[in-house]
């Protein structure tokens, strides 16, 4: 059964993704059953920059632990440009 067949939600993040103002980082895997790979990177396009996509492996709910490495390092890079966006005065967007 489809999850959007259950689902008492709809939300439509494409809708509010634009108006964000802070970095963005979106983590996505071609084998999410849940949300569709395309969703992702429209999302990606639609958000203002700085942002980052990250493929990772993995279904809607493992993609984290079958992607360990490639999570973790996006994570890290990821955290460690935040903590530099932070403290430039002038918010450069990141090259």
């Amino acid at each position: 059964m489809p999850v959007r067949w259950s689902a008492r939600f709809s939300y439509k993040t494409i809708d509010y993704v634009k108006d964000v103002k802070s970095p963005v980082m979106v983590i996505h895997s071609r084998a999410d059953e849940v949300v569709p790979f395309e969703f992702g990177l429209e999302i990606y396009e639609t958000v203002n920059e700085p942002k980052e996509f990250v493929e990772i492996f993995g279904s809607h709910n493992d993609g984290f632990l079958v992607s360990g490495e490639i999570y973790k390092k996006a994570w890290t890079k990821w955290l460690k440009f935040l903590e530099e966006y932070k403290n430039r005065g002038d918010r450069q967007l990141a090259s």
